[in-house]
């Protein structure tokens, strides 16, 4: 026979599990220029012509994230594009290998002579702050 309880627990659950991805389906926000964002741990990444969408959750945060992160480089779209490709491949590995990696990912607005960067660091490699 089934608990009196159990019913009250349903809407605690429901909650609990809404409450713990509400970036996923978000549009994603603008980032602060040339602030690093330190993801540890990417959940989700979109490549879009010459821009990747991230979404993890940042250091020191617990609830995931989204970031548009846009790649402007030189005068012909084939730079951008091979800046985004290479991001989206760091993005993939710590995708993959969630604890190992972090990703640092760095958005210079339109400034062309300093595009949006990314970097891939293991884990061990940070001091412990």
């Amino acid at each position: 026979m089934p608990s009196s309880r159990s019913p009250r627990l349903l809407p605690s659950l429901l909650a609990a599990v809404t409450l713990a991805t509400p970036a996923l389906g978000a549009a994603p926000e603008t980032p602060e220029t040339t602030r690093p964002y330190l993801f540890e741990t990417v959940d989700d990444v979109v490549v879009r012509y010459n821009r990747l969408d991230v979404t993890g959750v940042l250091r020191g945060e617990t609830v995931p994230r989204s970031f548009t992160f846009s790649y402007y480089a030189g005068t012909t779209s084939g730079d951008s594009i091979n800046l985004a490709s290479r991001c989206d491949r760091l993005a993939l590995l710590a995708m993959a290998r969630p604890g190992v990696f972090l990703l640092e990912m760095v958005h210079n607005g339109s400034n062309l002579s300093s595009p949006s960067s990314c970097r891939l660091i293991r884990r061990a490699a940070l001091p412990v702050p």
